[in-house]
Order: C-alpha cells, then structure tokens, then sequence
C-alpha cells in the first residue's frame, strides 16, 4: 500500500489538533465548576493592575481603602460589613467604633503612627480583614494636626501588605472640597499638615509646592489620586477605583468575588455631598 496522499496527512493533522483543542476546553469547563476562578474581566483607569485575589487564607488583609477621608471610606466599610467580612474604620485594636471616641481601643491613626515610629511594620498588631479608614487626626500636634498615611507613606502601606487590593473611591473633587469644608474644618486641618510636609522636607514626605499654590482643596484630591495610581504602578500591585456613586456596588461585586452589591448604600453623607451644578 503506498503512503497516503499529502491532503490525506493534512485532514489527519487537523482532526488530531481539533481533539486536542476540545479535550483542553472540557478540562477547562469541568475546572471552572470546581472552584477555579478566572481574572476580573473589567479595565481599571490607567495605572492600575486587576485585581487578583484568593480569599481561602487569608495571612493579611483583603482590602486597603486608601482614599482621602470623606471620599466615601464609611460605604466601603458598610459594604464589606454586610458581606461579612471583619473591617476596621477609623479605631482599631478592640474597638468596633467608627468613628470618635474609640471605646476600649484606640484610633488607627494613633496605632499606625506609633508602629511607624518604633520602626515596626505600618500594620503590626492590627487586625482585621479590610481597613476602611487609615488617617485621622493628631489632638496635640497643632503643626501637624491630620496623619495622612495613605497618602505619605504609600511604601510603607505596601510593604506592610503587598498582596492587599487597594480600593480608591472617588468623587469629583469639587464636591469633595465642600464636603470636608462642612465637616468640623476638616479642610484647614488637611492644608495646615500638608504645609508642614512641604516646609519639613527632612521628614521625607514628598508634598508638591503646586498643591499649595490656588484651590488648596481641590488640587490636594487630584494630587492623591495621582499619588495613588503612581503607586500602584510602581510597586505592580492590585488596584481597584470605585466612583462613589449607583455603580460602586456592581464594582465592588465585580472585584472582590462572593460578595453581593446589594450591600452597597451611601452612609455618613449629608446634603452637601451632592454635585451642585454651576450657574
């Protein structure tokens, strides 16, 4: 019998390659049933990375917010909350408060700043799988009133937790402006302690004298965001931004597989809170 025809060989070659290709998708399908998950399919704004999570052991936390106070940190703490995960917002170390006083613990600024100061891990000692609120203020430093850490010492945030997924919330920045205005002057606590950063350049927090120079307020937020996503990007790192509006459930949801967006709603904001438009 002669050999068989070259078109023969070449039908022969595509059928093997076709049973090989359905083999490859049956074996991913019956993985996919069996607690393999894909990557998040969705396209963060430049700079950051999809978040790739695994949940199942957890040795540090799940999420980080690292967005400015009155940015929409307490609805991320609710939501993660309602899906029953342990997070932390604004107190620490035994505390289930808030917001001040922090019954029977201590604020996460105070706890943060005495690590950072004792040369410890920024997180050492500190609990909890999802930190809502990292900064807050400094009663008895009139020059320095606001610990900003996830803003001056985004390294340190890292290093602390390198496979945490930081979570940006975001508004627009004018309506941040008037919120934190409206929120126990807050605002002038923010700008006094950046103008401290800036004339203290032998702290090593790098405050940019642009930011100080016309709407304080405003260019502070825009200047955080980019901070945020230059981190990210420098230390490849998982990265989600939430717009803290009707679509921040679906994100989250999208993000942090297993938890539900229902558990999304808006807390702690006031009237102001809403976009005003202009004349």
């Amino acid at each position: 019998m002669g050999k068989p025809s070259k078109s023969l060989r070449t039908i022969s070659t595509l059928y093997i390659t076709l049973i090989i290709a359905i083999w490859i998708l049956a074996f991913v399908f019956i993985a996919s049933r069996n607690g393999f998950k894909a990557e998040i399919v969705n396209h963060p704004p430049a700079g950051l990375r999809e978040p790739n999570l695994n949940q199942s052991n957890i040795k540090e936390p799940t999420a980080i917010v690292v967005g400015l106070p009155k940015s929409g940190t307490t609805s991320v703490y609710h939501y993660f909350k309602c899906n029953g995960f342990e997070t932390t917002h604004y107190c620490c170390c035994s505390s289930t408060e808030t917001q001040y006083p922090c019954a029977n613990g201590t604020f996460m600024s105070h706890k943060l700043l005495q690590n950072l100061h004792e040369g410890k891990s920024l997180l050492q000692g500190i609990t909890g799988a999802v930190h809502a609120q990292l900064d807050g203020e400094l009663f008895d430093n009139n020059e320095q009133p606001y610990f900003l850490p996830q803003h001056f010492h985004l390294d340190k945030l890292h290093a602390a937790a390198p496979n945490a997924v930081w979570v940006l919330p975001l508004r627009s920045a004018e309506s941040w402006k008037r919120s934190v205005q409206e929120w126990l002057d807050m605002g002038d606590r923010l700008q006094k302690t950046y103008q401290y950063a800036h004339s203290n350049p032998g702290l090593g927090l790098e405050a940019s004298a642009s930011v100080l120079e016309g709407d304080f307020l405003v260019n502070f937020y825009d200047w955080h965001t980019k901070t945020v996503r230059e981190a990210c990007t420098k230390h490849q790192r998982s990265c989600v931004e939430v717009t803290v509006d009707e679509s921040a459930g679906s994100k989250l949801e999208q993000a942090f597989p297993g938890t539900k967006a229902s558990c999304w709603s808006r807390h702690n904001a006031g009237p102001f809170i809403q976009i005003v438009p202009s004349p």
